[in-house]
């Protein structure tokens, strides 16, 4: 109960922890190239998952987004619009590359892997990459 005394309810707590772990994803720049941008934020994402499985689903459940999270948010679509993409297209592409993020998060919580989960989460990954940069044609 001393715990409240600091936080108005749980949802306060939730929210802080899911601030917590945005604070440890590194940030796309908008000034460098958005292929290689959004593919280091997809590996600094990962590993955010990694160290905190349990915090895949509550990453996009919040309804008080803290300062990390607005902060990720704001540089992502930031360096797709920068890149040229439209709004919507930057939308569509960050709700994509994010739901495999998660996906295969989920999955390498779950399942075991032999070693070569860093090749098929590029695989994929790359696959995306390569249909968003066609979409911008």
């Amino acid at each position: 109960m001393s715990l409240y005394y600091y936080v108005a309810n749980k949802d306060e707590i939730l929210d802080g922890i899911v601030n917590m772990v945005f604070s440890e994803i590194e940030l796309p720049s908008p000034a460098g190239d958005w292929r290689e941008e959004m593919y280091r934020r997809a590996h600094a994402v990962r590993s955010a998952l990694k160290r905190h499985p349990w915090a895949v689903g509550l990453l996009e459940s919040r309804s008080s987004p803290g300062e990390a999270n607005l902060r990720n948010h704001e540089a992502t679509l930031g360096t797709l619009r920068a890149a040229g993409f439209s709004v919507q297209m930057a939308a569509h592409g960050y709700a994509l590359l994010d739901s495999y993020i998660y996906g295969f998060a989920l999955q390498e919580a779950a399942l075991p892997f032999d070693g070569r989960d860093g090749d098929e989460f590029n695989f994929g990954l790359n696959l995306i990459l390569d249909g968003l940069s066609r979409s911008m044609r």
